[in-house]
């Protein structure tokens, strides 16, 4: 402003009163989804690309939650994907989704409640590493089922939920008891502070949580490709691979996200803009491809589905049909 020199900017902030001979002005301000890979100490202006970012983070995540809850329903609905585990694996995946993005979309931007604004900081902290922490989850228990012949997948997930749900607590209670109102009170959004509890408590595990996941997948694929196949568990291997290619899909969809993400770290404002708009849209849409893969792509939930409606439908005609003035006076005789 000003050729330069600088001055005060009332951008996103309005006059609402005078108290004690001062000015009282309240402002707001957009917040994306790119602010959980903001390694940047930088403070952003509030730019036309920035609320783009935002409406596409929040409008996305919306969207999402839809699909995931659909998702959900349709596991639990459907009794061949319900008994499944590896279902189950991808049933916590999805609910850890629903927390992150209900999380973001709701508390972002609670800045104004300094303590509320702490609990959703925390809250995105965890929910962001269950979320990769379940995406291991799938690809080592994908591996183990593969590997082994007599794999319990039945004992693996009991421990899934402990790898899931209770180790990322650790990363954030350590970093609560050290700092956490140093970490997680942000005066610009409801996030981690930028400094050392950001890059290691969060960003570091991020980085080995997906280069094991893609080393994972790595050797999977691998041992599909070299080693024969046993002729008497045929349909067992034809059902293991087709599984592989959906979570192949799922993991590339996760992995990709937050490459875009780790790609972002960059001293170009150009550069950094365009991965971290790849981010949001990847990372607010996971929920849509999630649905698609796992719903729409599956015959046995397509077949579920028109199995629903059609009883839906008929239930519908038969409470039409009793409502006719013919059904009355046949009911009332009788």
């Amino acid at each position: 402003m000003e050729n330069g020199h600088g001055d005060w900017s009332n951008e996103g902030c309005y006059y609402k009163t005078t108290s004690d001979d001062r000015f009282v002005c309240f402002c707001n301000h957009l917040t994306n989804f790119a602010v959980i890979m903001d390694y940047s100490e930088e403070e952003e202006q509030t730019t036309i690309f920035q609320d783009v970012l935002t409406y596409i983070s929040v409008t996305g995540c919306v969207i999402s939650l839809v699909c995931l809850v659909i998702t959900i329903i349709t596991i639990i609905y459907v009794r061949e994907l319900r008994g499944k585990w590896p279902q189950r694996i991808l049933l916590n995946l999805c609910l850890s989704l629903i927390f992150l993005y209900t999380t973001f979309v709701v508390g972002i931007e609670l800045t104004s409640c300094p303590n509320c604004c702490i609990v959703v900081a925390i809250l995105l902290h965890y929910f962001v590493l269950t979320t990769l922490f379940w995406m291991l989850v799938e690809a080592v228990n994908m591996y183990l089922e593969f590997l082994f012949k007599h794999y319990h997948a039945g004992r693996f997930f009991m421990l899934s939920l402990l790898v899931g749900w209770v180790i990322p607590i650790l990363p954030v209670r350590i970093i609560s008891v050290l700092s956490y109102e140093e970490t997680y009170f942000n005066e610009e959004y409801c996030f981690m502070k930028h400094g050392y509890s950001l890059y290691f408590g969060l960003l570091s595990i991020s980085a080995i949580v997906l280069v094991l996941n893609f080393a994972v997948y790595v050797s999977i694929i691998r041992g599909l490709t070299c080693r024969p196949r046993p002729t008497e568990r045929q349909d067992t291997m034809n059902e293991l691979i087709s599984r592989v290619r959906q979570s192949i899909m799922i993991t590339m969809l996760f992995t990709l996200t937050w490459i875009f993400g780790f790609c972002s770290f960059t001293s170009s404002e150009t550069v950094r803009h365009v991965f971290q708009s790849l981010f949001c849209v990847c990372n607010s849409l996971q929920g849509i491809l999630i649905f698609v893969i796992l719903c729409v792509r599956h015959k046995e939930v397509r077949l579920a589905w028109v199995k629903c409606f059609c009883c839906l439908e008929t239930i519908t005609a038969t409470d039409t049909s009793n409502k006719t003035p013919g059904n009355a006076i046949a009911t009332t005789s009788l």
